[in-house]
């Protein structure tokens, strides 16, 4: 008996590690996402066996492209299940899982190509459709970072086979035993044949993935699988306008799935794409040197009457793994009360064209703490720091402007977000005793003084002599 595979076990992503050639190698700045379909596997789904050239090809992919993170999720999506099970998830829920689990494991850092095969091109569809249209910063990560996805035999229209299924459950050939104790899943109902969501998802994504500029690849099955073509040429066509409907394969709706050698269709044009965004991806990416440059403490303040004598100690350090830069930070009032905690989500760090400074771009949540209740915030900041072009030189200062969308604990409070986007100031700090004073929590009166002190030598602010409000 053969061992399960860890990717068919357990859900979720999973990174898929490659040996390395020996020396330095790029870090990657691509992430590439496989999610299998109906009765699929993390691993089972993309595994043409031993003896193929390719073998588990989503392994292949990272060996081969160093530039890519490559990941397989795995997820429950059997067609029947049985009757008593309380776990029941739609596409619906699905589609939100797998944008928690995008986020949770850092892939919203950088673009991301998607590798769907039947069931899978809809999850990803409804993901991108739930992450561009909800209005939560961290999901919109997962729509803003979507570069390009390939559909792998993908019902975009839905599939006979899983009306059959349904009808067939219920038949009276089936024993009374198998109708009592299983059902139809919810996911397999989803993939009925002209299912309204799906109507509504294939003209949703046809229209907002060119707006985006995301490229689409789409592929067909022409064999049948076991007696049944699955998914007909019309239903795996995502109907991109302007583009050359699905390309129509010789294999059934398992094989389109396990390309085994490396002059196989899908694998020559998945692997054409990846090096094509890995080198747009490089080149979008921000140059090393960038980030450094803004790395460090910074003193941060909002520019309006109401917040003076507010200030902010901020923190911006390259991250290990991806480069980029990644922020934390506090804010305080002028008596010393730590007001909130954020980090950034993901940030874009990027010469800015316009005034040849360099811009921070970057999705923030965090927490407000003078509260009895929780407050969370969500929000979007820009940040230009003056450059005089010259690496010699530090960075000393930086404007822009931020949004903030809060969300309380308390029933009575409703969602909402600032009308006007906020001006924002930041110096960098280089008297570092008050900064670190700040930092470390200590108490009150000390964190007073390091507020009076900063406001009064940076910005020349008597925080005493301020009128009220």
């Amino acid at each position: 008996m053969s061992r399960v595979h860890e990717f068919d076990l357990d859900e979720g992503l999973h990174p898929i590690d490659a040996p390395h050639r020996e020396g330095e190698h790029p870090l990657p700045r691509l992430n590439v996402v496989f999610v299998h379909g109906l009765a699929g596997g993390g691993f089972s789904t993309w595994n043409s066996g031993p003896g193929s050239e390719l073998g588990f090809w989503p392994q292949t992919i990272a060996a081969r492209n160093q530039a890519c993170r490559v990941w397989t999720l795995n997820y429950s999506a059997k067609m029947y299940e049985w009757r008593f099970s309380r776990t029941r998830m739609d596409l619906l829920d699905r589609a939100a899982w797998f944008i928690e689990e995008l986020v949770r494991k850092g892939v919203t850092t950088q673009p991301i190509v998607f590798v769907a095969h039947s069931l899978g091109g809809l999850l990803v569809k409804q993901a991108l459709q739930f992450a561009h249209s909800m209005g939560v910063p961290e999901w919109q990560a997962v729509w803003a970072q979507t570069r390009g996805v390939v559909f792998l035999a993908s019902p975009h229209d839905g599939s006979r086979l899983a009306d059959f299924a349904i009808n067939a459950s219920s038949i009276s050939a089936v024993t009374v035993f198998l109708r009592w104790s299983f059902r139809p899943s919810p996911i397999l109902h989803c993939l009925q044949n002209d299912w309204s969501t799906l109507r509504f998802l294939r003209g949703w994504y046809r229209d907002h993935s060119v707006a985006a500029g995301i490229r689409t690849l789409a592929f067909a099955e022409s064999h049948e699988y076991h007696g049944v073509l699955v998914v007909d040429a019309s239903s795996a066509d995502p109907g991109i306008p302007n583009q050359a409907p699905a390309s129509r394969l010789p294999e059934d709706h398992v094989s389109i799935a396990k390309p085994k050698q490396a002059k196989h269709p899908v694998y020559e044009r998945v692997d054409q794409l990846l090096k094509d965004f890995a080198g747009e991806a490089g080149a979008e990416r921000a140059p090393s040197d960038l980030v450094e440059r803004i790395c460090g403490a910074w003193w941060g303040r909002v520019i309006t009457p109401g917040h003076e004598g507010a200030l902010a100690c901020i923190r911006i350090e390259k991250h290990r793994e991806t480069g980029h830069a990644a922020l934390n930070g506090r804010s305080f009032d002028p008596d010393g009360t730590r007001v909130a905690e954020w980090h950034s989500v993901f940030s874009v760090v990027e010469r800015n064209t316009t005034s040849n400074g360099i811009g921070f771009n970057y999705v923030f949540r965090g927490e407000r703490i003078d509260k009895p209740y929780k407050i969370m915030l969500l929000g979007h900041a820009e940040v230009t720091f003056e450059d005089s072009g010259d690496p010699r030189e530090a960075i000393q200062n930086g404007a822009g402007k931020f949004i903030s969308i809060y969300q309380s604990e308390k029933a009575s409070d409703e969602l909402y977000g600032t009308a006007n986007r906020r001006q924002q100031q930041w110096v960098r700090a280089t008297q570092r005793s008050d900064f670190e004073t700040l930092w470390k929590a200590v108490d009150d009166d000390q964190r007073k003084g390091a507020i009076q002190r900063t406001l009064g030598t940076v910005w020349r602010i008597a925080v005493q002599d301020r009128s009220p409000g």
